[in-house]
């Protein structure tokens, strides 16, 4: 089960039986769907809610707008950046046999992908795993992401660029000590 506020303090909640939208005090159904087990939600700030269904996303605002299935092995959360119209999902793809690689991708409420982040299509010479583990649009209305890395030696495609893995993300890259480091992790799980 998870819930999310609005600035509005409408909550969205859902869990086993789909995802409702409540009043700020959870009172009060405004509406409520069950597209199956919804496992992670979101809603913007205009009161647009998206619930996560394996990797399906639905997306409501009171009535159903939109489902679509989200490309990758693996989703695992949603975002809803209302201002922008947008929402946000991250995973990770299985590259190749032993390669998980971490994706960002934005969509459009009724259209197509606006853009994608870490997503890459290759990798050489970048193979620790990754994963998309988090995303959730701040109340300063930036995006906010959290990924895993797990184990390898060398770099992670968390030492590059999001948008493009032949630039450096060192100058980016807050870094006060070695357990923010995207390079050569050992064999340990670590939230970057």
């Amino acid at each position: 089960t998870e819930l999310e506020r609005t600035r509005q303090s409408h909550l969205v909640v859902c869990g086993d039986s789909g995802l409702a939208l409540l009043n700020a005090t959870a009172e009060q159904e405004r509406w409520q769907h069950a597209p199956g087990q919804v496992n992670r939600c979101a809603i913007g700030d205009d009161g647009v809610a998206a619930g996560l269904v394996g990797g399906t996303l639905y997306l409501y605002d009171g009535n159903q707008l939109r489902s679509w299935t989200v490309a990758g092995s693996a989703v695992y959360d949603v975002a809803v950046a209302g201002a922008e119209q947008l929402v946000i999902a991250t995973g990770y793809t299985q590259l190749t046999a032993n390669l998980q690689v971490a994706f960002i991708r934005a969509g459009r409420y009724y259209g197509s992908e606006v853009w994608r982040s870490y997503d890459y299509a290759a990798v050489t010479g970048y193979g620790a795993d990754t994963r998309g583990e988090r995303v959730a649009i701040g109340r300063d209305g930036l995006l906010y992401f959290a990924g895993t890395i797990n184990g390898g030696t060398g770099a992670s495609i968390f030492s590059r660029d999001p948008k493009d893995l032949n630039q450096s993300a060192a100058a980016k890259t807050v870094k006060f000590d070695r357990f923010n480091d995207p390079t050569n992790t050992g064999s340990i799980k670590m939230t970057w």
